[in-house]
């Protein structure tokens, strides 16, 4: 047996490979923050050399608000005069203290650049550095449709095995046997699939379904090819093999060695072996050909292979074994529980000493509490300890026996004993426990429903426990870790936008009628007339009227308002569970269908959704279902659901049940090939017996170490208390519990023959007894073993249900100033000051931003203001007589017309050979999704001719059409920090810094000048954000890559009845455009935004080299390779490269880094 060392968070920093078993409650998130931030500081690891991967986006996105808050920690702990009191942060502080402060510092700065991320993203990063070598479509849309698009492949090749006749009905499977069956083969892409093909090996039933299946994992990849569409297991067995290829996937792993010094993977006991395979290829042993430039990244594993209990999702713990017992790996383990009660973890080692969990490998870990836990905090009112952990045998003399063993019991009679007895003991607990009060140190409180989970083995059990618990008034909910896009709630979702999108089909309106936005009954139904129906559909039409107009939340309003759904809905017995449902489905809508959508559209989304094939856009986790009521009330969920999560009181009622323990499939680990083998036609019970036997054995001896696993997690969870109940059956005594309970010697010691073995033999009461009493005696109180009753109706209801007072509440008090200033600005906030409209935006509406797009205005209404500001009594010069019309001059614009053409040329990629189609074909779907009255002709022909107008200096004279995609970033969104550094900017203060950088004649200085008057009065706190329409990449002919902000204008600059002309848009009248609507401010907060990302993101940056300055293009004016320039720069052109210094001290200024200054 290895022996696995203890890891020291505080001691020396691990380098090489390491893996650290981290036992249940032992602190693995923490453990990983910290290693992440001790890299930084003492190592002097930049964030972005910094890999942290784990298996969800939900992990992911926890992970990374741990690891800063983790370096805000350290930063506030280096920068202190006084050292901390903990240990760690001490050690931290006790060496190199400013040099590490700046570490952290600028790691928190730059913290965005850190690449914490799921597998699958970390796959389409690298995917990314290897191109053509990867054999797949680049454009593939990654989705997870395994399911749906297997079952479909496999219903249309058993359609056609029928129609062809080729065999004999006898050889043909049946569709639920096929689908499973070619399920299993298509999740584990990596594993040997048995019997062969040949009959002669197996059997021609056998052999047959074998070929099918085979067929179907063929099938299915050529129709995703032909979608262009890729699984998550296609995306890592590609990226594995390609990783393979001798140069391409060697330089690949060299980069990638040489961009992440530090690599910690998270959840390692649930990784697959081609997961396990790019993490070994990419930051294993580093090669040493000769004139390689080696690079050891460090590599951390973390995991526990006690509560790799996922495998019916493809991890597979053996290849956490072989990674983890490598010889080239340092195998350690974490040895403090930071969760639970000493006496817990006693009992509860008392228990499980001696256990493997389905390998000699997988051991218990002994470990212990810290040394401020209370010993016994679980007590009486009176102050007597309360067991630990009870062992409760369900085999009083009420429990129903079975007819033939007096000492067994039935399953289904038994288990509804358990269900009475849990309540039972739960109300007992309510009534007469108190636990540790953790927001009073030293007091204590009474045990609280909202304080106890109960862990079930799967969902069906839920409801009937949340009866047993209701008929004694105890509130429960359950927390479902299922879909709810397969809930009850979501066919009823189904059947409204199917008439919603269909409202003339009486059909779909009698199927709505039946749904619970209507409430008829099927009576009704039947008996509606032909007046009752029209009113339906009439309804349904006027509902999806409102979804195309005003969106999804419009929708859902308008259907709650005028149907009544929420009161019809909760009227039901489950009507809490059924409404968060509904809420939920809508909410899943809204996030999916956007704001305006067809009524088809969405109805299409909905199925895509409950179907599987969006889940690349849509992630589980969001479709998780949630917990109904958010009162103090138990939690009934499965073990699968628990894992991760603790609770102060934890009863596990479905462990004795075999159906975990049973092998439903023949699947287990070759250790001779090394790999999972799954037996694809198990009900066909081929081949000779003593190998059939073989076989079954080792899936059997599978299931049970995944039993186990799930016991471990399932005893884990408690803080204070832990409740087990077992049940005697015929058939339970080959699951992990029994073996845990009764695989024991005369003391009580496991006994390893027995805990192997297939099946432990039936005992009774007395020897039950007689097994586990030395544990119980052992245990100084901490562990019981007691025979328990089925109380039937006689349990006593929980008082607490009708004495408890409501908390008394008062209005509270505001005991501090409001920060008023502190808000979340735009440039349109800021500049709508001007106005007497209020500047600030919502905070909590994410979409907002600078939605500028109605640049549209006559001349008129600007024209004296722009003469005051620009110094000039005549800013627009008239239209002459050789002044020829514009493409775009004269469409009617108007906010619409600046959103649509935003929006081509957003998406149109300029590069492409027939760029007149392009347009036209975005022009055509943006004007389908938003009508607006504009010939489309001409709108793409002045699109075109725009988009082929050379830019002038700043683009090195090329226009938008020689910009490839790679070069240009669209709409690139951002929040910068206001006056975080202490001080605050305001209006005045970028207009007196504008006035120290710009020339004294600058044609913006009169503008410049108008700033320091502080027209706006604001005082810039919070946040800034907004969206650059394009940041363009230009390359120069100095081989120097500048960056540049590009602003896409539509405004007319005629005055009304006038037609626009080139005269309009000459260089020297757009600086009088550009004043009036404050566009100079705006290109000023752009830059900066444009400097703090590349600060962040381009290696080497320098501002006065890379900031390529700002270009505000007004398209109407720009009517393509022929547009007349006045010195080199183009009509319609604004150009202006700020000085970089300029951008830098404005960067310093809004951040609040540097101060003010008066006049």
């Amino acid at each position: 047996m290895t022996v696995i060392e203890t890891f020291e968070l505080d001691g020396p920093l691990p380098h090489g490979r390491l893996a650290i078993e981290a036992s249940a409650g032992t602190g693995k998130t923490f453990t990983l923050s910290t290693l992440a931030a001790r890299y930084v500081a003492e190592d002097g690891v930049p964030i972005n050399e910094l890999l942290i991967v784990t298996f969800t986006r939900a992990a992911a996105a926890e992970l990374k608000d741990r690891v800063r808050a983790r370096l805000v920690e350290f930063a506030n702990s280096l920068k202190s005069a006084t050292e901390p009191d903990d240990a760690l942060l001490a050690q931290i502080w006790s060496e190199d203290r400013q040099i590490r402060l700046h570490r952290v510092r600028t790691a928190i700065t730059e913290f965005d650049a850190a690449t914490i991320t799921t597998i699958h993203g970390f796959a389409q990063q690298v995917i990314g550095t290897l191109g053509s070598t990867v054999l797949t479509d680049p454009d593939a849309v990654l989705v997870d449709d395994t399911e749906a698009i297997g079952r479909q492949v496999a219903t249309d090749l058993l359609v056609a095995e029928a129609i062809n006749e080729a065999h004999p009905p006898a050889e043909i499977p049946v569709l639920k046997a096929l689908h499973h069956s070619s399920r299993l083969a298509l999740n584990n892409a990596d594993s040997t699939l048995v019997p062969s093909t040949d009959p002669a090996e197996s059997s021609p039933r056998a052999a047959r379904l074998r070929d099918l299946v085979d067929e179907i994992s063929a099938e299915v990849d050529r129709r995703r090819r032909a979608a262009g569409t890729l699984s998550f297991d296609d995306l890592l067995s590609r990226l594995r093999d390609a990783l393979h290829d001798e140069l391409a996937g060697h330089n690949a792993c060299q980069s990638l060695r040489h961009r992440y010094r530090i690599a910690l993977i998270d959840e390692f006991q649930d990784t697959d072996p081609v997961q396990w395979a790019i993490f070994d290829t990419v930051f294993g042993q580093a090669d040493t050909d000769e004139g390689d430039d080696v690079t050891d990244t460090t590599l951390v594993l973390v995991g526990d292979p006690k509560q790799a209990i996922y495998a019916f999702r493809g991890a597979n713990i053996h290849t956490y074994i072989q990674a983890a017992h490598d010889p080239d790996t340092n195998l350690t383990g974490l040895a403090v529980n930071w969760r639970s009660d000493p006496a817990v973890l006693r009992a509860t080692q008392t228990l499980l000493s001696g256990v493997t969990f389905g390998s000699d490998s997988i051991r218990f870990q002994p470990v212990t509490a810290p040394s401020d836990h209370d010993d016994r905090s679980f007590t009486t009112i009176d102050g007597t300890p309360i067991p630990a952990l009870s062992v409760r045998l369900t085999i009083g003399p009420n429990v129903v026996r079975h007819l033939r063993h007096e000492h067994l019991s039935t399953g289904t009679s038994g288990e509804g004993a358990i269900h009475r007895e849990l309540a039972a003991h739960i109300c007992e607990l309510l009534e007469t426990s108190v636990i540790p009060d953790e927001g009073c140190a030293g007091e204590t409180r009474a045990l609280r429903p909202d304080d106890v989970a109960v862990l079930i083995a799967a969902n069906r059990e839920g409801p009937v426990i949340r009866d047993a618990l209701a008929a004694l008034g105890i509130p429960a909910v359950i927390a479902r870790g299922d879909n709810v896009l397969e809930s009850e709630a979501s066919s009823h979702f189904h059947r409204l936008l199917a008439a919603v999108a269909r409202p003339t089909d009486t059909r779909r309106a009698r199927a709505a009628g039946l749904s619970w936005f209507f409430g008829w009954d099927a009576g009704r139904v039947a008996a509606a007339t032909d007046a009752e129906l029209n009113a339906v559909q009439v309804q349904l039409h006027s509902w999806g009227e409102t979804l195309s107009d005003r969106g999804v939340a419009a929708f859902v309003g308008q259907v709650w308002a005028e149907t009544s759904v929420a009161s019809r809905v909760l009227a039901l017995a489950d009507g809490d569970r059924a409404m968060t449902d509904l809420d939920h489905i809508a909410e899943l809508l809204s996030l999916s269908g956007g704001r305006q959508t067809s009524p088809t559209t969405l109805l299409t989304t909905f199925e895509a959704l409950s179907g599987g094939s969006d889940d690349g856009n849509l992630e589980a986790d969001l479709a998780a279902r949630r917990v109904e009521s958010e009162s103090r009330a138990v939690q009934i969920m499965t073990t699968f659901v628990a894992k991760g999560l603790e609770f102060p009181v934890v009863c596990c009622t479905s462990l004795w049940l075999p159906a975990g323990a049973k092998a439903r499939d023949n699947i287990w680990w070759d250790t001779a090939t090394k790999k999972r083998t799954i037996d694809v036609a198990t009900n066909e019970k081929w081949g000779p017996d003593d190998e059939r036997a073989e076989r079954e054995l080792l899936a059997a001896q599978e299931a049970v170490g995944s039993h186990l696993r799930v016991l471990y997690v399932a005893l884990t969870r408690a803080r204070h208390h832990t409740a087990v109940w077992w049940l005697p059956t015929e058939v339970n005594w080959m699951t992990g519990l029994a073996r845990v309970l009764f695989a024991r010697d005369q003391t009580a010691t496991i006994d390893p023959d027995l805990f192997i073995c297939a099946k432990l033999d039936h005992i009774d009461v007395d020897e039950s007894l007689a097994r586990l009493q030395p544990l119980a005696d052992a245990s100084d109180g901490e562990l019981e073993v007691i025979v328990v009753d089925d109380p039937g109706n006689s349990a006593a209801p929980w008082t607490g249900a009708a004495t408890s007072n409501p908390v008394e509440l008062a209005v509270a008090t505001l005991d501090h100033p409001l920060d008023r200033e502190r808000s979340r600005w735009s440039f349109t906030a800021i500049t709508a000051g001007a106005h007497d409209h209020h500047r600030s935006i919502d905070p909590f509406d994410d979409t907002a931003g600078d939605a500028d797009d109605a640049d549209e205005g006559p001349a008129e209404a600007w024209s004296s203001r722009a003469a005051d500001l620009m110094g000039d009594d005549e800013p627009i010069r008239a239209t002459g007589p050789g002044d020829a019309p514009l493409p775009l001059g004269d469409i009617v614009g108007g906010a619409g017309f600046g959103t649509l053409v935003h929006e081509v040329l957003e998406i149109v990629d300029f590069t492409v050979a027939d760029l007149t189609t392009e347009i036209a074909q975005a022009v055509t779907d943006r004007l389908a999704w938003n009508p607006w009255p504009v010939d489309e002709q001409r709108l793409v022909t002045g699109l075109e001719a725009a988009v082929r107008t050379p830019l002038g200096p700043l683009f090195a004279r090329r226009a938008l059409v020689d910009l490839a995609p790679s070069d240009r970033l669209d709409e690139m969104s951002f929040d910068l920090t206001l006056g975080e550094g202490g001080n605050r900017s305001t209006d005045a203060d970028i207009g007196r810094l504008l006035l120290d950088h710009l020339p004294a004649d600058d044609p913006l200085g009169p503008w410049a000048a108008s700033l320091t008057d502080g027209p706006f009065s604001a005082v810039l706190a919070g946040h800034l954000t907004g969206s650059i329409d394009l940041v363009a990449r230009v390359r120069h002919d100095d081989g120097i890559e500048r960056f540049v902000v590009s602003d896409y204008k539509t405004n007319r600059l005629a005055s009304r009845g006038v037609t626009p002309t080139a005269a309009h848009f000459q260089p020297d009248q757009l600086p009088a455009a550009m004043a009036e609507h404050q566009y100079p401010l705006q290109a000023l907060l752009y830059s900066v935004a444009l400097h703090r990302y590349l600060r962040w993101r381009l290696p080497g940056y320098d501002p006065a080299v890379h900031l390529g300055g700002t270009a505000y293009l007004f398209v109407r004016g720009m009517v393509g390779p022929d547009t007349p320039t006045t010195d080199g720069v183009p009509n319609g052109v604004f150009s202006w490269r700020p000085a970089s210094d300029l951008i830098i001290e404005l960067s310093d200024l809004l951040d609040g880094s540097t101060r003010t200054r008066a006049l």
